[in-house]
């Protein structure tokens, strides 16, 4: 079976590609403002990365990171190719949660949510 019938289409530029694992951890680094993480688990099949998750330590608590690639993959099939941001507080409780970024026709929107607008404040 050949790999592009796989992978998801786009009417005007034809499948989409997979972000390299340097691509994903520049949106990390731009969405963190550092690069200084711990990373949780990356998981990696025939196509490159699909899951990456990475934790982030704040003051009031830490910010934990989904990357999530779009298609077929052992977990299931991905909707879009995103970034998702959950915060928990001080004592591990979550907080709130978004999407934080999307790749569309091969550019990465990392304007969907601004964090510093809905992490708590001490």
């Amino acid at each position: 079976m050949d790999m592009n019938e796989e992978r998801p289409q786009n009417r005007e530029t034809g499948p989409e590609t997979d972000p390299t694992p340097e691509e994903i951890q520049a949106v990390f680094e731009k969405l963190t403002e550092t690069n200084e993480y711990t990373e949780i688990r990356k998981l990696v099949d025939e196509r490159g990365v699909y899951l990456w998750e990475i934790s982030v330590a704040m003051e009031n608590g830490r910010v934990e990171y989904e990357y999530d690639r779009i298609g077929p993959n052992p977990r299931g099939k991905g909707l879009q190719t995103a970034v998702y941001a959950v915060y928990y507080g001080k004592d591990g409780a979550l907080i709130s949660g978004s999407s934080v970024a999307q790749l569309i026709n091969g550019i990465w929107n990392t304007n969907l949510t601004n964090l510093r607008e809905w992490l708590p404040k001490d």
